[in-house]
């Protein structure tokens, strides 16, 4: 959680973190608490630089986990120095990691915007119709794997010139008619595949979506959806 980086910043740079604990939320360890949570052990006024990490505790007495992972807290600042969150990851997996984010990051790229869809599911009701002739909306849960899906239904269209003339589409609106990659927005914690990205000539992008537009530098868009749909981005998500 974003909002818990400042925290455990703080705990990293100004104590000593000696082991952490991680129990699921099936492990009953403790009576009345069906929550995923962790256990920290830290001595103030000391800097952590390598801790350990048991994952999948079912058991304290005696100590029952599913694998122990030492982490060096120089290779946080790298795979996560904004959220400061901790990868759960064995050796070969960190070391992974730290090639990946030596290169930049989407968002340090300007000629590739990530943005979300245009279009409020909330406020834009009274755009929607039925008649193929409009633009067809991309909602998040038409998206799967390379291609949009509507799962059988009859896809909603929507009146463009009415949320022009309504001053709803604004400067998104020069991304209607050009190509760009979609993905949801949310994406449920228990699926294997997470990351699912789509390309579209053309359409309304609902705001339960993102979107991906490259810019006037030579990016290969078919290439992107390929890197996006990737295993590896998918773990590393």
């Amino acid at each position: 959680d974003i909002s818990c980086s400042g925290l455990r910043r703080h705990i990293f740079k100004s104590a000593q973190v000696s082991n952490i604990y991680c129990i699921p939320e099936d492990a009953r360890v403790f009576e009345n608490v069906s929550q995923a949570f962790c256990i920290m052990g830290i001595i103030k006024g000391k800097k952590t630089e390598q801790f350990r990490v048991y994952d999948g505790v079912v058991s304290f007495k005696p100590l029952d986990y599913r694998k122990e992972i030492d982490i060096v807290t120089q290779g946080i600042d790298k795979v996560a120095p904004t959220s400061y969150a901790i990868p759960i990851c064995d050796e070969i997996e960190w070391a992974i990691l730290l090639k990946m984010h030596m290169f930049p990051s989407l968002k340090e790229i300007p000629e590739i915007l990530n943005l979300r869809g245009e279009f409020d599911l909330t406020f834009g009701k009274k755009f929607l119709g039925k008649k193929s002739g409009e633009s067809v909306l991309i909602r998040g849960n038409h998206i799967k794997s390379y291609a949009i899906d509507f799962n059988r239904e009859t896809p909603d269209y929507v009146n463009k010139n009415e949320m022009r003339a309504a001053g709803i589409l604004g400067s998104k609106e020069q991304y209607l008619n050009r190509p760009r990659i979609v993905g949801q927005q949310i994406s449920n914690m228990g699926l294997a595949k997470r990351l699912k990205f789509a390309l579209i000539e053309k359409g309304v992008v609902a705001n339960s979506c993102n979107f991906i537009s490259v810019g006037v530098r030579d990016f290969d868009i078919y290439y992107l959806l390929g890197l996006f749909n990737s295993h590896l981005l998918n773990w590393r998500f």
